[in-house]
């Protein structure tokens, strides 16, 4: 019997977590003083939200994971988001599972460089995703506006300092990158057919 998304979710988080935990801990030390905010872990794939919520667990040991199990939850992944919010990763390791190939490659690779280190973690991130039709199912694909920064970094406890730097470089537009250039490339496409249907009745008025 198949599994459902919830249950391989959870069990991959709970497997990945634990080969991870068995690798340096010094090798495994944040890159970021703080987890990501829920509007960061909207765009996140399913593979990489794995690995976002193993980051969030080995480096903010204290840090609550409402957010995180509010993301899971949002996706339909209840009983994921249970695991998260009750910080109980070893009952998934006791199930019976089909072989997950994505999944054993993940742990290999890591096992085998002994490294849980930012970039493994990408990549185990992206190999879970490979070739599953899922990954970007509930995904927010749009990029992070300015304000939804600000709304992150103050979800998630940053300091006043921190918050003030960002406005400062970014403004507080509720704007994100992508739509801007969606828009600014809409209008451009306008623009040059404007011109064309200009210079095609310059040119039939010279004939």
């Amino acid at each position: 019997m198949t599994p459902s998304r919830d249950r391989r979710t959870a069990y991959r988080l709970a497997r990945l977590l634990k080969a991870v935990q068995a690798q340096p801990r010094r090798r495994a030390q944040s890159r970021m003083p703080y987890p990501a905010g829920p509007a960061a872990l909207m765009r996140f794939s399913a593979g990489v939200l794995v690995v976002e919520t193993i980051r969030h667990v080995i480096d903010h040991p204290a840090a609550p994971r409402d957010h995180l199990a509010y993301e899971f939850a949002r996706r339909g992944l209840n009983e994921t988001a249970d695991l998260v919010q009750n910080n109980d990763f070893t009952q998934p390791l006791d199930w019976d599972m089909p072989k997950d190939s994505n999944l054993d490659k993940a742990i290999t690779r890591l096992e085998a460089v002994n490294d849980a280190s930012y970039a493994m973690l990408d990549s185990a991130g992206r190999t879970l995703d490979y070739n599953d039709e899922d990954a970007l199912d509930q995904v927010k694909t749009t990029m992070l506006s300015p304000s939804e920064q600000i709304d992150d970094l103050v979800a998630v406890g940053a300091d006043h300092d921190t918050i003030a730097a960002f406005i400062e470089a970014q403004g507080v537009s509720d704007v994100s990158a992508s739509t801007a250039m969606a828009t600014t490339t809409d209008m451009a496409m306008d623009q040059n057919e404007e011109l064309t249907a200009a210079q095609q009745q310059d040119q039939s008025h010279t004939l």
